[in-house]
């Protein structure tokens, strides 16, 4: 290698790594969706192992799922339902930045079964729950979160070009959220 190429590559890195944050580089943490976060007391959030019996065996194949796919996990969960818990994972890319996604469990008809959000559905999820949160404060109702907001049975679940994730709430209604390219939005119907 001439010097030449030397210089000119190292410029290149030297730049490239000086508009990075550092902190992306450095970060190994889970992020924890703002949503989730501000609906998760003390008591909803809990270590995995602690998780009921009837999603142990679904959190463990889970797990090892995912460490086979290149992801890592959170070691807690967020019990957002009776049916359903929510788990921080983050999968790292080939350029070393990590993209943070939700894992569900979900309990339907008595078998457990896990979905995985992407990134952007995920944030799709949280911000429906905020929102909802948002405007039953300050419409001075009393409906349950909970109720709206999380799965107790799933319609579609799919990835792809175009990202689907589609459930039924407590209260009956079909909830949609889709990812088209780097667009993604809620439904509720």
């Amino acid at each position: 290698m001439n010097r030449r190429k030397f210089l000119f590559s190292s410029a290149i890195t030297a730049g490239a790594l000086s508009i990075t944050p550092t902190a992306t580089l450095a970060s190994n943490n889970y992020k924890t969706y703002a949503g989730l976060k501000s609906f998760a007391g003390f008591s909803n959030n809990l270590s995995l192992s602690s998780l009921p019996s009837s999603f142990l065996k679904t959190c463990n194949n889970l797990i090892t799922d995912l460490k086979s796919k290149g992801y890592s996990v959170s070691n807690h969960a967020i019990k957002l339902n009776s049916n359903c818990y929510a788990i921080s994972i983050q999968k790292s890319s080939l350029l070393g930045f990590k993209s943070n996604e939700l894992a569900l469990l979900i309990n339907e008809k008595g078998n457990s079964n896990y979905y995985i959000l992407e990134e952007e559905l995920a944030t799709e999820f949280t911000s429906l729950i905020e929102n909802y949160k948002y405007n039953m404060n300050a419409l001075n109702f009393n409906y349950s979160l909970s109720d709206f907001a999380f799965p107790v049975e799933v319609l579609e679940s799919k990835k792809g070009l175009i990202s689907i994730f589609s459930f039924k709430n407590k209260l009956n209604n079909t909830i949609t959220l889709k990812r088209v390219k780097k667009q993604s939005k809620a439904i509720v119907c």
